[in-house]
């Protein structure tokens, strides 16, 4: 984990996830607060690296310490819910070197972000209340130590290439990591995207406007209240690279806006195309289950259903997205 001024989370992370791991590999970027003194009391020792306006930078510092076979990577304001720890571990045991999928489900209040989920209620968010729902975002967290992977970008940092460089494939655990950091009140908020809006204009200037760089854009102008331009970088990403790896991604996100700007067939048309392209991916499954029950198409939202019960048979997901269904049908 890489951290700065963050003490409280940091001292609860650790404790929290206490019986999850045998290493806990704490970068500082420059804390003023005691985070470097929680990191010497409950990890034995602080790294520290300071902070350049990149994250990948600071991450792959932090992977130059780690020793285990297998490595986790969490941020101070989240978490693991102790019930999934018994998944993670048995990922671990499994005799597959894969990089692993655990959905980061950032908790706030209602937005205009279309990729909103709202929660029927906040009883199942492990020990903070308060959420209306959640945005969703694949990342990969859990992948072997030892293989020489590095992250890259100086914002929204990915492993992607690195295993698809080291011939490593992606797998989903289907459970999440429950991140709380848009909870903190409107300037916390505040901070975050101009923060991240930034170093993602900097990334773009740097390293061009790939398909990844021009959803993380869209992703960043619609937090900015900017739709129109959002919905440009992704139209750009799909005509730049029609058949890469993020194309199911950038159609799932056309699918949202689309949704939430009243036309619902062009959704259908980006939803389908995103399963077409990724039958093996959750986040489509769901997107075409929430999107047929919204148009009150029951029938194909249970056949939806069921088949992504049937191909995603421990995903913690399931129970929400079942209990949305039939709540929507009155059940």
């Amino acid at each position: 984990m890489i951290v700065r001024n963050q003490a409280s989370d940091l001292a609860e992370l650790l404790v929290h996830h206490r019986d999850l791991y045998d290493e806990a590999v704490v970068v500082d970027t420059g804390s003023s607060d005691d985070s470097p003194g929680v990191a010497e009391r409950l990890a034995g020792h602080v790294h520290r690296f300071p902070w350049n306006d990149d994250f990948s930078a600071a991450r792959n510092h932090s992977l130059d310490h780690c020793h285990g076979q297998w490595i986790l990577v969490l941020d101070c304001d989240e978490r693991i819910d102790p019930r999934d720890f018994r998944a993670v571990r048995a990922a671990c045991l499994g005799g597959e070197a894969a990089g692993f999928i655990l959905e980061q489900r950032s908790y706030c209040q209602p937005t205009g972000d279309p990729a909103f989920v709202p929660l029927p209620c906040c009883g199942d968010v492990p020990g903070r209340p308060g959420a209306a729902g959640y945005v969703p975002e694949p990342t990969v967290r859990l992948f072997p130590g030892g293989k020489g992977l590095h992250y890259s970008g100086r914002v929204h940092e990915s492993l992607a290439e690195a295993l698809a460089e080291a011939g490593i494939p992606v797998r989903d655990l289907g459970i999440p990591v429950h991140h709380f950091g848009h909870l903190q009140g409107l300037e916390g908020k505040r901070r975050r995207t101009s923060l991240y809006g930034r170093l993602l204009r900097s990334k773009i200037r740097e390293e061009g406007a790939s398909p990844r760089a021009c959803r993380e854009m869209a992703t960043q102008l619609l937090a900015e209240g900017r739709r129109d331009l959002a919905r440009r970088f992704l139209e750009a990403a799909l005509i730049d690279d029609p058949v890469g790896a993020e194309v199911h991604r950038v159609r799932s996100l056309l699918g949202r806006l689309d949704l939430a700007d009243g036309r619902p067939e062009a959704a259908r048309v980006q939803f389908h195309s995103a399963l077409r392209i990724r039958p093996d991916s959750w986040a489509c499954w769901a997107d075409a289950v929430r999107f047929h029950s919204s148009q009150g198409e029951d029938d194909l939202a249970v056949r939806y259903l069921a088949e992504a019960r049937r191909l995603f048979p421990v995903n913690r997901g399931l129970k929400e997205l079942e209990s949305q269904v039939f709540r929507a049908r009155g059940r």
